[in-house]
């Protein structure tokens, strides 16, 4: 211990220690240890923390001290302050404790990248990085609102260049950036080209004539080409046999995906559109309506996380895909904001395989108009829509992009963000205008149209 006053030193047991109230040199009075007090967001406890023990706890041992600091923050939270240890982007803050400014803001891009690689959300990557970066006192920028739950929302992108939520799992780590990345997974591809194409031209012609087969009236199991859950240098991939699968794997459509192809993929029993790629995985969502539904069985105040459409997406539609297929469908913690328009609250952030777009999310990828960001409204008047702060629609040139089908008639699909009030959910109309102020929750004509991230890595 030591006097601040006569700045004697000493050594004593840790019970010693704190039962000493005054300095046994010159009887000054010793403050009283600070006991930590509970905080209710991870911003707060961070900055507490590093008050408190310092830099060494901070940025080396907070895991045995968050959840002291902060017992009542979410089960995400506190998962995301932990991946800033488990995937080295506290170690790269430590390493950059004494550099330049212009060294530590290239740092905290290094550290978000890194929580990027390892499938963390991007704004809440960037989140937690920059809460950290404010418990060192590091002046390095600070988001516009630091939620407290992970939050899903865009980037500014250009149409062909959006990003989304990152699905949360674990990651090779890129050595060189994105691009090196991807010129690293397309390598091995490139290698065992002849062997893959062989054994999926055979694989086709052994499903094709299973197909025949059972055209006659005979059952048969189908042929398919499956990947080796290995690396891909090291084993060529297998043909596997399965009596429930008639059409591609994974493999296939990560393929297709890789080269460009964006359109009618084929997973599952249904066609997909892809939305965004990063690095080894891809967002989709079909093409088309796959079902009707309404948002919640009961009309009342709901949010993405309680209603009776999510539980459902995630168990029983979840399990119209093979074993192997759920395997490569990544779970991700999705965002659910309020609603920009009317302030209707979004509630908690959910982990979900399964999902429905938002409205930020149907702003972004189907156009990129930036009309709900902007809050450009429009109302319908004199039989058509003109400009109107009070509006809840916003059509635009993209309208025609967001149309969906249900068998061979346009429909109207759900988003997961609220409408006008809690017991609404927003909506695409059959016409492709978006409704901010969304339908009743119990509307059983509902589209759905299941959006996921599909891991590309094997």
């Amino acid at each position: 211990m030591e006097c601040k006053k006569c700045g004697t030193k000493w050594e004593t047991g840790k019970k010693t220690s704190e039962s000493l109230i005054v300095c046994p040199f010159c009887r000054e009075s010793l403050p009283k240890k600070e006991e930590p007090k509970f905080y209710e967001n991870s911003r707060d406890a961070l900055a507490a923390i590093m008050k408190m023990y310092g830099v060494e706890v901070l940025l080396g041992k907070l895991t045995s001290h968050f959840p002291d600091f902060a017992p009542d923050v979410s089960k995400n939270v506190k998962k995301l302050v932990y991946a800033v240890y488990e995937n080295d982007a506290a170690k790269v803050l430590k390493n950059n404790l004494s550099a330049s400014q212009s060294d530590k803001e290239r740092a905290v891009k290094v550290a978000i990248q890194k929580l990027m690689e390892a499938f963390i959300v991007p704004d809440m990557a960037e989140i937690i990085i920059y809460e950290f970066t404010a418990a060192l006192g590091w002046q390095v920028g600070k988001p516009d609102s630091p939620p407290q739950q992970p939050y899903i929302q865009p980037q500014n992108m250009s149409n062909n260049d959006v990003t989304y939520s990152e699905p949360v799992q674990s990651s090779p780590r890129a050595e060189k950036g994105l691009a090196e990345s991807l010129r690293s997974l397309t390598k091995p591809v490139q290698q065992e080209s002849g062997l893959v194409e062989s054994l999926k031209h055979l694989a086709g012609k052994l499903v094709q004539s299973s197909t025949s087969i059972q055209s006659q009236g005979r059952q048969t199991s189908k042929l398919i080409y499956t990947p080796m859950q290995t690396n891909p240098q090291q084993q060529a991939p297998s043909l596997a046999l399965s009596a429930n699968a008639a059409y591609p794997t994974t493999t296939g459509i990560a393929t297709e995906i890789l080269r460009g192809e964006k359109r009618n993929l084929q997973f599952g029993n249904y066609k997909w559109r892809v939305l965004n790629v990063q690095g080894r995985k891809a967002l989709m969502i079909t093409e088309d309506i796959v079902e009707q539904s309404d948002y919640n069985e009961t009309y009342t105040s709901v949010t993405w996380e309680t209603c009776t459409l999510r539980r459902y997406l995630n168990k029983k539609f979840l399990q119209k895909f093979t074993v192997e297929e759920r395997g490569k469908i990544v779970e991700t913690w999705i965002g659910n904001p309020d609603n920009l328009w009317s302030g209707t609250k979004g509630g908690n952030n959910t982990s979900d395989k399964i999902f429905l777009l938002s409205l930020e999310d149907v702003d972004r990828y189907f156009g990129n108009s930036g009309d709900y960001q902007q809050k450009r409204r429009k109302t319908f008047r004199n039989s058509r829509f003109v400009a109107d702060s009070k509006g809840w629609f916003f059509p635009n040139i993209y309208d025609g992009d967001r149309q969906a089908k249900f068998g061979n008639i346009t429909c109207w699909w759900w988003l997961r963000t609220p409408g006008s009030d809690s017991s609404y959910a927003a909506l695409v109309g059959d016409a492709g205008i978006v409704y901010v102020s969304g339908s009743a929750v119990v509307s059983a004509s509902g589209g759905v149209r299941p959006a996921i991230w599909l891991n590309l890595k094997y």
